[in-house]
């Protein structure tokens, strides 16, 4: 329960005269706890006697380090176990008590009194309980393009603010509330007509109480456009032949389709037809590679879309996984690809993308088509992919696996949005040992959240951890049980109202120059600014960027670039204060018959070396030859002066 303060702890120790003339008006919400106050002085009071009585009822008292609370006859028994005073500051003069869950029967004039004291002192209290019920909302009427909506809050006090809000939160116009009294509560029923296909909320707000409480409703009007169809027609020598049909849309939706990595697929063009003001639409599309394709259907601010898988043929099937029980060694897995041509290569990936060991795989071949059954035992809780891949085609299946022991992983949820931002919601199911959970921002960066709300059953915990978040970025839950040395998360990415979706980067292929990138962000608004950036930060130049608006005052922007250096790059996508990113690695070729910077670099010192070590050799010889010799003797100076003969000259004179 909430501890009703209406300003700070010491303050409510409110200095009376004694009289008793000026009672104090202290406000709470059903439910919540609250202090009463009562302080005359800041002198120690542990040997004093103070008395709190409720319309001539027992409350509380204090009479010298003895108190009755609890079972004493003299206290009502409307406030037995729920009154309890403040010994720590009893010799700072204060005789305030707190009530423990507020009844509206505590509602009344408390009086705290000092009876042995001269004068006699007293202090007069006047409580006031609210009652704070949730609304209650309905459709009382409507049409196709029209509903009306009710909203009542019955038994409120203090009289509350009404008003109609959507899902942004702004104010829905409404008609004027039909206000009555009983009792001193009050009954307010508001109405409004709403004409939008959008999440409506019913706001109660109690200013005196501090208290907010709001009820929702969602309205689907037939004027939105309904789901899209999706068939798939046949197979064509080009590939498979999908159709989207979107039928009784009014207005008149655009629809497109789209590929599994967001991209739109070219199609042919829209069979269109009318009846009533309503629209028929059909869009045709031939596919030629494995993906999930998504048709979408947008009406100004209103999207709906349908999703299917489409294999084509002489392509692997989607993997099938399976866990087939736990054994001691962990839990065993099965992936299994049937009816593929040719034989494709298939192995298991663990939530990092590292290759999984597993068992020989079991291939049987039927009519040049083949089954192939792999099988392994996994010993950690994680997200598992089986592969399958047939040269440039690759199909996969992935599952999650709790390991006995070990959390499940973070279910996420988004619940709605307030005036706060968007607010999110983690569960952790079924773990033992008890985990700790935390959210933590894209930066690693820890989330300020509400006490986590924690159940126990059969000796597992259920935890549930909310926040409310207000800016763009990725959110994880992360669940640690420090005892077993397990950690596991889950995580959403968060887009608030207007900010630009997460950039996606896409290598187009390499050309003469380099290798060829594209970043897209899609359906932003308002217009973001687009660039890329290298791994050092400095911005990559690009060509001009390709933007195109769409209905509703979103935009799609296409920028390409080209580099010719290995490196991370990074697309931004920035809107005033909200800035979302993505990143790739892009490894660009060596250019044929060129020497890298740092081989040139090391040649060249490896030059200067050999140019130093040959001057040095060179001055060396020529000193050693100018070196004099000793003079020789007088009888020695002929032989000395005469000239030494070469080898080949003394081979040819006998006589020398």
């Amino acid at each position: 329960m909430k501890l009703h303060l209406l300003v700070s702890f010491l303050s409510l120790w409110r200095r009376s005269d004694g009289t008793g003339a000026a009672p104090i008006k202290v406000l709470v919400k059903k439910g919540d706890d609250v202090i009463l106050p009562c302080s005359f002085s800041s002198e120690n009071i542990r040997q004093e006697l103070f008395d709190w009585n409720k319309d001539k009822k027992g409350v509380f008292m204090y009479d010298k380090g003895k108190v009755y609370n609890d079972g004493d006859s003299r206290q009502d028994e409307q406030f037995r176990g729920r009154v309890f005073h403040f010994p720590e500051h009893l010799h700072e003069g204060n005789a305030s008590i707190v009530i423990r869950a507020t009844k509206l029967t505590d509602s009344g004039n408390y009086t705290c009194l000092f009876p042995l004291l001269v004068p006699e002192r007293r202090s007069n209290i006047e409580l006031v309980v609210g009652a704070a019920p949730k609304p209650s909302v309905t459709i009382l009427d409507g049409t196709t393009v029209w509903a009306l909506l009710m909203c009542e809050v019955l038994g409120a006090f203090p009289k509350p603010d009404v008003q109609w809000q959507n899902r942004a939160g702004d104010i829905v116009p409404a008609e004027e509330p039909q206000v009555s009294e009983r009792g001193g509560r009050y009954d307010i029923i508001l109405q409004t007509t709403v004409n939008k296909t959008d999440l409506y909320r019913c706001v109660s707000t109690q200013e005196e109480l501090n208290h907010q409480t709001h009820a929702e409703i969602f309205v689907l009007l037939n004027r939105a456009a309904p789901e899209p169809h999706i068939k798939i027609l046949g197979e064509t020598k080009e590939g498979v032949q999908l159709q989207c049909s979107v039928r009784g849309a009014s207005p008149k939706p655009k629809v497109h389709w789209q590929n599994g990595a967001g991209d739109i697929v070219p199609a042919e063009e829209p069979q269109v037809s009318e009846r009533g003001g309503r629209y028929d639409i059909i869009l045709q599309t031939t596919v030629t590679k494995t993906d999930h394709y998504r048709c979408v259907s947008t009406q100004e601010e209103n999207e709906t879309r349908a999703e299917t898988y489409v294999p084509v043929p002489g392509a692997a099937p989607e993997p099938h996984i399976k866990i087939l029980g736990e054994t001691k060694e962990g839990v065993q897995l099965q992936c299994s690809v049937r009816g593929a041509s040719p034989k494709p290569k298939v192995y298991l990936l663990d939530g990092d993308g590292d290759i999984v060991p597993a068992e020989e795989p079991q291939v049987t071949e039927r009519g040049g088509r083949y089954d192939i059954i792999l099988q392994t035992t996994v010993t950690k809780t994680d997200h598992y992919s089986c592969v399958s891949t047939q040269e440039e085609n690759e199909t996969r299946a992935e599952t999650y696996v709790p390991v006995p022991g070990a959390a499940p992983e973070p279910h996420i949820k988004i619940l709605g949005e307030t005036k706060e931002g968007v607010q999110l919601q983690c569960s952790v199911l079924g773990a033992f040992p008890k985990p700790d959970v935390q959210w933590q921002n894209r930066a690693g960066d820890i989330v300020p959240a509400e006490e986590p709300q924690v159940s126990e059953r059969g000796g597992r915990y259920d935890i549930i951890l909310q926040t409310t978040v207000t800016k763009t970025d990725h959110y994880h839950c992360v669940s640690t049980q420090e005892e077993i040395n397990h950690q596991t998360h889950a995580e959403i990415f968060v887009l608030l109202n207007g900010a630009a979706p997460e950039p996606h980067i896409k290598i187009l292929g390499e050309t003469k120059e380099g290798v060829q990138l594209q970043c897209s962000v899609r359906g932003a608004s308002p217009k973001p600014k687009v660039y890329l950036l290298d791994g050092d930060g400095d911005i990559v130049p690009a060509e001009e960027p390709q933007v195109t608006e769409r209905e509703g005052g979103r935009y799609d922007i296409i920028l390409q670039t080209t580099v010719t250096k290995t490196d991370f790059y990074r697309c931004v996508s920035t809107q005033e204060e909200n800035e979302t990113r993505a990143e790739t690695y892009v490894p660009v070729p060596d250019a044929g018959g060129t020497v890298p910077l740092w081989g040139a670099g090391v040649a060249a010192v490896v030059a200067v070396l050999l140019t130093l070590l040959g001057v040095l050799l060179y001055k060396y010889c020529v000193c050693k030859k100018k070196t004099p010799t000793a003079e020789p003797p007088e009888e020695n100076q002929a032989t000395a002066m005469t000239p030494l003969r070469s080898q080949d000259q003394t081979d040819m004179d006998p006589s020398l």
